[in-house]
């Protein structure tokens, strides 16, 4: 059932993502789940008021679920009801966290008034790239590695950015795909032909029989999955010099006028900087988990009923059943 108290693909709890972190929860169009006549409860938890039919209107008057007895309950304008008796919104009005970062970064750029010069660091202050006469965020279409960038005052892009909310690792759905749209250099890895090599013997019925995963060694292989498939070339929108999480900073440079060191306010690290990738909640990995319909190819031959790639090591090895491939 589609259900609030349920989980996301990626493991995130539903409430978290379509409420609690959801900037937009006030406009949702929320209703009681399919098939489910839904209690209303008082402030307490104690006392039925009300029973609502499946497909009632509900409003929230907080993104703040109310914990009793263990159970979360959303806080609507009838009163408490149960988070797995609330379906999931089917309209979602919700700005994505990178336009959030992009609409910071801007008005930083604005309040600025003119062009500056930007140091690319993480938040250690190590420096990857220097752009000049910055004015601007730039929007980049499609679905590359880049989410966005920063422009110089000609309009032509400098600094490539990879952006991730803040809260830590399980803040990101996957670092990459391992198809070959994902990238020839990454589909071709030995690492990732040895682990769909696994994943073939594992597959009955059109379906993955646990989960599985494999850490990743080859720190080249971390950068491509991370900074983009073009790692190792001139920085683009398929090779970020960064990625950083939560909100940017600029940090004036004593000394220096107009010029700035580009952190964030969670994690961050710099195109080739694997090392981050290979320790903590961060561990890159190879994972896979059952997905009905989804495939993968192996040696020209597609097996189907699991959904591979590249990922903090939470993803999968916390899962029910999940199984480790030695690497």
């Amino acid at each position: 059932m589609a259900h609030l108290g349920g989980k996301k693909t990626d493991g995130r709890p539903a409430w978290e993502f379509y409420i609690q972190d959801n900037p937009m929860w006030k406009s949702l169009e929320l209703v009681v789940e399919n098939g489910v006549t839904a209690p209303v409860y008082s402030s307490t938890g104690k006392t039925v008021k009300d029973t609502l039919k499946p497909g009632t209107p509900l409003k929230l008057t907080t993104n703040r679920a109310k914990v009793i007895s263990g159970k979360k309950y959303a806080q609507t304008t009838k009163g408490l009801v149960y988070i797995n008796h609330v379906r999931k919104p089917t309209k979602i009005d919700t700005v994505k966290d990178e336009k959030i970062a992009m609409d910071k970064l801007q008005n930083l750029l604005d309040k600025l008034g003119r062009p500056i010069t930007i140091h690319v660091c993480n938040n250690k202050g190590n420096v990857i790239d220097i752009g000049k006469d910055i004015t601007t965020v730039g929007e980049i279409n499609g679905t590359p590695k880049a989410d966005f960038s920063l422009k110089n005052k000609n309009g032509k892009d400098i600094i490539f950015i990879s952006h991730k909310k803040a809260g830590g690792a399980r803040a990101f759905q996957q670092y990459s795909g391992v198809s070959k749209a994902s990238g020839e250099e990454i589909y071709n890895h030995p690492e990732v032909q040895k682990f769909l090599k696994n994943l073939t013997g594992m597959i009955e019925n059109n379906k993955l029989t646990n989960p599985a995963y494999m850490i990743v060694k080859d720190k080249k292989l971390i950068n491509l999955s991370v900074f983009g498939p073009e790692f190792n070339k001139k920085f683009s929108k398929e090779h970020c010099q960064v990625i950083g999480q939560g909100d940017p900073i600029l940090e004036p440079i004593k000394g220096k006028d107009d010029e700035f060191y580009l952190k964030w306010s969670d994690h961050s690290a710099l195109s080739g900087e694997a090392h981050e990738f290979m320790k903590g909640d961060y561990t890159a990995i190879l994972g896979a988990t059952y997905r009905a319909g989804r495939k993968f190819t192996y040696k020209g031959k597609s097996y189907v009923g699991a959904r591979v790639g590249i990922y903090p090591v939470g993803f999968i090895s916390a899962r029910k059943g999940s199984i480790e491939i030695e690497n």
